[in-house]
């Protein structure tokens, strides 16, 4: 039995975003839906993103992800938590590597 691993994003650590994420994923990394890119509109503008896979996310994460979203848009813990299912949480496709397991697609 073949275990596939999971795919994930690594953030360029020349990237403004890359202190967000030690503090919000203890990393240079984050788990992602899919290593296939999507388009979302991010802050008014189309992007090419990937998904944070949110279930993936150690509860630690989670927590840290909820603070770090409330605290950046000025919202409730509250309300990120209830929003945070349907809406998902982008990571723009310019500032990551992806590295997935091909085997998941054979």
């Amino acid at each position: 039995m073949r275990t596939v691993i999971p795919p994930v994003a690594h953030i360029n650590p020349t990237s403004e975003r890359a202190a967000d994420w030690l503090r919000v994923y203890g990393g240079m990394e984050a788990p992602i839906e899919s290593p296939i890119p999507t388009r979302a509109i991010v802050m008014g503008v189309e992007r090419e993103v990937y998904f944070v896979d949110i279930l993936r996310l150690t509860p630690d994460q989670k927590r840290n992800l909820v603070d770090h979203i409330a605290e950046r848009f000025e919202i409730s813990r509250d309300e990120v938590v209830e929003l945070l299912p349907g809406f998902g949480c982008p990571i723009l496709a310019d500032e990551v590597s992806v590295i997935f397991d091909a085997r998941a697609f054979l």
